[in-house]
């Protein structure tokens, strides 16, 4: 009989990866940047499979994103972007791939789970924020417009409509199109 590890390879934790990733976390403490840019690029690596792991780290995480440096802001987005998206929260990882920078490609080659969810959950936050937008507008009394909740309000508009713009780009790119 086949094992639970063999089934499912990324249902299991690798023994490897969680111990290598507690170490990485604690790096995550240091004061030096350098020693906290590499333990994010390596969690970075690891993050789909000991994501478990690092989760409890998330407010940690999250500050680097917003405070730290340049270098560091992406890396600690793009890992706490992929662990709120194990964690099936789509909003909020979504604002923080959109605040991870190159480590947010909607134009790869190669599209993941991870991806698509993403630019799904951009398109909705994005026809919300245009529908909201144009009901605004047209309407006489403001109390009928939906306020944007506190996750809506950090989401830069402008990053959503580049993530909706790609899109339509890799849509009309004829070597994207699937031969018939």
């Amino acid at each position: 009989m086949a094992t639970l590890a063999a089934i499912l390879p990324h249902a299991v934790p690798q023994t490897s990866s969680t111990s290598a990733a507690a170490g990485l976390l604690a790096m995550l403490s240091e004061p030096s940047p350098t020693l906290q840019s590499a333990a994010l690029t390596r969690l970075l690596a690891i993050v789909d499979t000991s994501w478990h792991m690092v989760a409890p780290h998330l407010p940690e995480l999250e500050e680097l994103a917003e405070n730290g440096s340049s270098k560091n802001k992406d890396v600690a987005a793009a890992v706490a972007s992929r662990v709120f998206f194990h964690l099936e929260e789509p909003t909020q990882a979504l604002r923080l791939a959109l605040e991870s920078g190159k480590y947010f490609d909607v134009l790869a080659e190669e599209r993941s789970l991870y991806v698509e969810t993403l630019v799904s959950e951009a398109i909705a936050r994005y026809i919300q924020l245009r529908r909201a937008a144009y009901e605004q507008a047209n309407s006489s009394t403001t109390s009928t417009v939906p306020t944007p909740t506190s996750t809506e309000e950090t989401m830069d508009p402008e990053k959503l409509s580049r993530v909706v713009h790609e899109m339509f780009e890799r849509c009309y790119n004829p070597r994207k199109l699937p031969r018939s």
